[in-house]
């Protein structure tokens, strides 16, 4: 090795050493730890030490081939790396953003955004968490997000020890939810830090009154509070009272007629054919202009053929399969299938997600005098089909079973009047051809619970929450300590280039080697 190799090699790895010594700094926030003071102290070490022993020779070396390719790559690496540290600083300075995650765990859902918009009064979360700790950092930046939108949220973020008389006013305990939202006089208590958890307190908050849902029971119905079997609506009546409904159970035989306060009516997959005289109250209740939800079952008779024929819609006696769907993928059979494409309507303006049916029956719209023609909804794929009950073995499909797409959600009523705009004394009629959909194991797959909630949303007349909702992400955190944090950005911006640096210089070196 030739007896000036050795500084010119300390004179490049000190000229690396203290550029990137540089641009750590300027990537840190001007913050100068310990190791990018050593850092640096070596690259300067480097390149005096190439001064002291190349002497007179210096002017040589620099005009040497060798010295010359070492500052062209150390100087271009340099300026590619400023260049790059350049982009990243001026576009948080222009707060520049693209959400790449997957499940897009930092953009606002459209309901999020439209309840930020929908705030007319000043909204104050009072947040009782330490300061500097990861829930308080967290739901900073969630605000933030809602702030894009409005200027009508504010956050304060308290230290219980330094607020006891608003810990006592409030009653916050460690117990408890730590998080108030305040307008007004009302308020309302936030548990977790989460979009969804925040809309959902948000809409309670500005919601004026609950409207009121009524469930019937006593045919073996979906229980409310059923949260085991997977039929249960526990976690559908969840979802309701986030919406700002009030979910109730109506056993028909016990009263005279519908409640005049009911918004809407749902039957939730009855086991037993309801009663003549319960049937008649649901028709009397449908001539007066109500709104009415029937989710029905394969091969289970509700006694309520005749009032749906009446406005246009007949339940089939089969079940719909589909061999080439999603079933398939789930390992759980042709009878779960999906439906993604939707005719036009209110109930799916703003929706586009698929919906799953674990277990459902066709429906076909029919022409009835004096009535519109119902709106087959939702369909299923073109590789569906009716089949016959009882399903026979092997699944095929025979020449009198109607092929797909088949009608799996039809709706009817709420037509517009003369004028142009929706009749409010016009009935408003939904049925699905199956009740498993919204039941726990399965409401929120895909766009269930979206759909489930427009189609609510239709027919009590609140346009405003047709929308599709935050869903419940589960983002992946990973958190540091300072140290750390340190750690990792001084390795990604100066150990690994570096690293490089010297596996090049290693190379080259070897390659000159006689």
């Amino acid at each position: 090795m030739k007896g000036d190799s050795l500084p010119r090699l300390a004179g490049g790895l000190g000229a690396a050493l203290l550029g990137m010594a540089l641009l750590s700094g300027i990537a840190l926030g001007g913050r100068w730890p310990l190791l990018l003071g050593l850092q640096a102290a070596l690259g300067a070490a480097g390149i005096a030490y190439l001064v002291w022993a190349s002497g007179r020779s210096l002017g040589h070396l620099a005009r040497g081939r060798g010295t010359t390719f070492a500052l062209t790559t150390t100087i271009s690496t340099l300026a590619v790396v400023f260049l790059c540290v350049a982009t990243v600083r001026a576009a948080a300075r222009a707060d520049l953003r693209h959400d790449l995650t997957r499940e897009q765990v930092f953009t606002l859902a459209p309901d999020s955004i439209a309840t930020a918009r929908g705030l007319s009064a000043p909204v104050t979360l009072l947040a009782f968490l330490a300061p500097g700790g990861n829930p308080a950092a967290r739901l900073e930046t969630l605000v933030q997000r809602y702030r894009e939108h409005t200027d009508r949220l504010t956050l304060r973020l308290l230290d219980p020890a330094q607020h006891p008389d608003l810990v006592a006013r409030y009653g916050v305990n460690l117990a408890g939810p730590r998080m108030v939202l305040e307008q007004g006089e009302r308020t309302v208590r936030l548990e977790v830090v989460g979009e969804a958890a925040l809309t959902t307190a948000l809409r309670r908050l500005t919601t004026e009154r609950s409207t009121l849902l009524y469930f019937v029971t006593g045919h073996g119905e979906a229980a409310l509070d059923d949260a085991a079997s997977p039929r249960g609506l526990a976690a559908l009546k969840g979802a309701l009272e986030s919406e700002g409904y009030l979910p109730r159970e109506l056993e028909l035989s016990r009263e005279v007629g519908v409640p005049a306060d009911a918004a809407a009516v749902i039957v939730a997959g009855p086991r037993r054919p309801l009663l003549p005289a319960e049937a008649d109250t649901l028709e009397r209740y449908l001539d007066r202009g109500g709104r009415l939800l029937v989710l029905l079952d394969p091969a289970i008779d509700a006694g309520l053929s005749s009032l749906l024929e009446r406005r246009g819609i007949a339940a089939g006696d089969d079940l719909v399969v589909d061999p080439q769907g999603v079933g398939q993928r789930l390992g759980t059979g042709p009878s779960v299938v999906v439906a993604s494409r939707y005719a036009k309507h209110a109930i799916t303006e703003r929706f586009d997600l698929a919906v799953i049916l674990p277990t459902a029956r066709s429906l076909l719209p029919l022409g009835v005098p004096g009535l519109p023609r119902p709106t087959p909804l939702a369909l299923s794929a073109d590789s569906a089909w009716a089949e016959g009950l009882p399903a026979g073995e092997p699944l095929q499909r025979d020449e009198d079973e109607r092929g797909g797409p088949l009608p799996l959600l039809v709706v009817a009523g709420g037509e517009p009047g003369e004028d142009g705009e929706p009749d409010t004394e016009a009935f408003r009629l939904a049925v699905v051809g199956d009740s498993e959909w919204v039941g726990g194991q399965w409401l929120e797959q895909l766009g269930n619970r979206d759909l489930a909630l427009n189609t609510l949303a239709w027919l009590t007349e609140r346009g405003e929450r047709i929308t599709i909702r935050p869903r419940r992400r589960a983002s992946s955190s990973l958190f540091l300590t300072v140290a750390q944090g340190r750690f990792l950005r001084l390795a990604t911006v100066d150990g690994l280039p570096l690293l490089l640096l010297c596996l090049g210089i290693a190379v080259a070196w070897r390659r000159r080697r006689p």
